[in-house]
């Protein structure tokens, strides 16, 4: 369940239902831009818009499908959204498609000598990538 609560000046009003008639129940990770991002347990994205389910194309999938991933990432005037793949230790880039409101699969960072990845945060002013490990933070100049 998402909940929304609304601002009014130094208060905020009581919850209120965001995610109306949408299955959230695998949601794993959630990320807004404008938009509402929710990463399910089986890679697939639910966009939510005002509380509103919308079509979420993903054009050129990816060869390898996600398996259990656990982290969606994206900010406000990013281009790129960024999924978590621990399982297969990679970080999956998607370019937002203006056009079908969707995405499109750009690319992947396969860290073939990290295992337990845990999170991923990108720094979009220094074009910069963290991912976190058990044990370390990584950064990746991309």
């Amino acid at each position: 369940q998402i909940w929304r609560y609304t601002r009014r000046r130094d208060t905020f009003d009581g919850a209120q239902n965001y995610a109306v008639n949408v299955d959230l129940k695998n949601g794993v990770s959630m990320a807004i831009d404008g938009n509402v991002y929710i990463l399910s347990n089986d890679g697939y994205i639910t966009k939510l818009f005002s509380g509103a389910k919308e079509d979420f194309p993903i054009k050129k999938q990816p060869v390898k499908a996600m398996t259990n991933p656990t982290k969606i990432y994206t900010q406000l005037d990013m281009q790129q959204i960024y999924v978590l793949d621990p399982n297969n230790n990679r970080v999956m880039v998607f370019l937002k498609d203006d056009q079908t409101g969707g995405a499109v699969y750009s690319s992947q960072y396969v860290f073939d000598d990290l295992t337990g990845l845990r999170d991923v945060v990108v720094d979009k002013d220094t074009n910069t990538m963290y991912v976190l490990t058990g044990t370390a933070v990584y950064r990746v100049v991309l």
